[in-house]
């Protein structure tokens, strides 16, 4: 069976179309260079890093105070509400 000009072909791309999708892809390109820099600045970094943390020594945790929960003395029945009116 032939294909007629419509079936399969590649559809005609008006200069508009073209134009947008040069700039769409210009603006691809800008991205990926910038993202590229910044990697390489990055790797640069990591590695100038690395040779400095050798040297120090590492740093000690810090030991968090235990929070002690306020205790009711008082003698209640379970279910029961505590008195916690002040008295003067």
């Amino acid at each position: 069976m032939p294909e007629g000009p419509g079936e399969g072909a590649a559809p005609v791309k008006t200069a508009k179309q073209l134009e947008k999708e040069a700039k769409k892809a210009a603006e691809k390109a800008a991205k990926l260079d910038k993202f590229k820099a910044k990697q390489e600045v990055k790797v640069t970094k990591v590695e100038g890093d690395a040779g400095e943390e050798k040297g120090e020594k590492k740093k000690e945790k810090v030991k968090k105070e235990e929070k002690v929960s306020a205790k009711y003395e008082a003698g209640t029945r379970p279910g029961d509400k505590k008195d916690i009116t002040v008295r003067k």
